[in-house]
């Protein structure tokens, strides 16, 4: 069972990145065996994001621009896979799972397993910002004034998105929602297009199988008249 990777679900346009901390350009996280065992998959991938990002609230407050602030959360990942809550190549024990089922609440699973996969306490401050979707500047806001943005680059306010895919606050709001409209008008328009084509293609195709139909039976008559040709 497969869950997205909780950084790349929040990029532009939902695009995988290849050097992505978190998945590693795969687009997605291997939940553990282990844990589906005990847990329900919703419970479990709800646990994976809160884990990381509860971790990128506590760098994300405690650490300075100059940090690798990045570091807390890859040691959340490497927590969530050292307890069998995500699988990787390693074959992960069940019963380190179940020690932690047996732990963990039955009123909030999903917050109580990843407090007890990371060793830290969650709020509900996580799991608000971990569910909180977009917010688009207009062209005229200036949210750089004040130091770091408040929001990572594709809008998203949650810390793990502020950390793994951080907005540029050197970059004119006003630039980047302009280049924005002028991205969504050009896929506008590769749709009209694709729409324009797609029966050119196919009549091409169909065309192309045609022709490819006639000679294979223009072969196959050859070969059946050499047949009824009588002996040298």
């Amino acid at each position: 069972m497969r869950r997205l990777c909780p950084v790349c679900a929040r990029r532009r346009q939902e695009l995988v990145d290849p050097e992505c901390v978190i998945c590693h350009g795969h687009g997605f996280l291997v939940l553990g065996q282990a844990a589906l065992e005990t847990y329900p998959a919703e419970v479990v991938a709800e646990a994976v994001h809160l884990a990381l990002e509860a971790r990128a609230r506590i760098a994300d407050t405690t650490m300075t621009l100059d940090q690798n602030r990045l570091l807390g959360v890859r040691d959340a990942l490497t927590m969530l896979y050292d307890s069998g809550i995500l699988d990787n190549e390693h074959d992960i024990p069940v019963a380190l799972t179940r020690a932690l089922a047996s732990k963990s609440g039955a009123r909030r699973p999903a917050m109580a397993l990843a407090s007890e996969v990371i060793q830290e306490p969650l709020f509900d401050v996580d799991a608000t910002l971990a569910q909180a979707g977009p917010h688009e500047y207009q062209e005229h806001d200036r949210p750089g004034v004040r130091g770091t943005p408040l929001f990572s680059a594709n809008g998203y306010p949650s810390h793990l998105a502020r950390l793994a895919d951080p907005a540029n606050p050197q970059q004119s709001t006003g630039a980047t929602v302009r280049a924005r409209r002028r991205d969504h008008k050009d896929a506008e328009l590769l749709v009209k297009a694709g729409e324009l084509a797609a029966p050119k293609r196919r009549r091409k195709a169909r065309k192309i199988a045609r022709q490819e139909m006639k000679a294979l039976f223009s072969t196959e008559d050859v070969l059946n008249d050499r047949e009824l040709l009588p002996a040298a």
